[in-house]
Formats: structure tokens, sequence, C-alpha cells
């Protein structure tokens, strides 16, 4: 599936086709709370997620809204803060980032939902592993790009979520 809708397309410029015909819809979020709903496809061939604003008004995707403040975007790749720290080498099993872009090479993430769970002022989007064995906590920086991922097993995300006042989220996730 293609990022195309009746109202116009994304240029996504001298990406291969196989990129450009690899996106798969996962759902519908506010990422930065800007009071801007986003679709939010996934692409298993350069492992990266895209946020495409829908207008308010024809329900379409706002292709235009893209770039600084704005929120149709190829989300970035963020480094791992184990990393820059010192306590993970890069790109080994341990580093985050790898694992997330994996994961989505795998087609191995569904989107679940968005927060700020924590009240630090930076949305939280949280996907599931298909199989179930862990939840990826996305914290995302205020334009919606990604600051960082953690994966968080059941009990963890349980205990993050409760501990922050957010017991009813955890069934959306689970």
């Amino acid at each position: 599936m293609g990022l195309v809708s009746s109202q116009s397309s994304i240029d996504i410029g001298n990406a291969p086709l196989s990129v450009k015909s690899s996106y798969k819809y996962q759902g519908k979020l506010d990422v930065n709370a800007d009071g801007v709903t986003e679709a939010i496809y996934t692409n298993r061939e350069s492992g990266r997620w895209v946020t495409a604003s829908i207008d308010p008004i024809t329900d379409g995707f706002n292709y235009g809204k893209h770039g600084k403040g704005n929120s149709t975007r190829i989300v970035g790749i963020y480094e791992d803060p184990l990393v820059k720290a010192g306590l993970v080498e890069k790109d080994s099993d341990l580093e985050g980032s790898r694992t997330f872009v994996n994961d989505l090479k795998l087609d191995n993430l569904i989107l679940k939902t968005v927060g700020d769970f924590d009240k630090d002022r930076y949305e939280e989007v949280y996907w599931s592993k298909v199989d179930n064995t862990a939840d990826l906590r996305a914290v995302m920086w205020e334009d919606g790009n990604i600051q960082y991922a953690n994966y968080q097993n059941l009990t963890q995300m349980t205990d993050y979520l409760t501990s922050h006042g957010f017991a009813d989220t955890v069934a959306l996730i689970a």
C-alpha cells in the first residue's frame, strides 16, 4: 500500500520503488498533541515510519504540512541514549534503535495508543509486538520526531502506566 490519497500524493524523492510501495497503514493518532490527527504508516523496506496530517475539513491527507512545525514527516531514527552513555555497543542486539528498525522491517509492530503518560509534555506512542512479547514506548519530541524508545514487558508497561494514573490504558495496549 502506498502513501496515496484522493487529495494528493507525497513526494518521497528518489526512494526506490520497493520503498515507495511498501507503506502499511497502522492507524490514526495525534503524535505530538498539536490537535492534528496523523495517519501512521510503517515501511518494512526502509525500517521507518511516517505520519501524514489529516485535514480536519476534507478528512484527506494534507501532505503539504511537512517541514518544521508541521506533522507530515518521515519519523527520524534516534540515537539510543545507552549508546551515547557507553553502556551499549552501537548496532548490537541490545541497541534499542536497531531493534526498533528491525521490528519495522519485520512488520512486527502494531500501533496502539498515544498520550503524555508521565506529564513531561512529550507524547509517548505505544506499539505492541505482533506476538505480544513486549510493548514499545516511543517518546516523541514536540515536533513529532522520535527522541528515543524502550521496550517494556507486560509487567513493566503495567507498572509504568499504573504509577502515572493510567491503569485503564493498559488494556488498550496489552
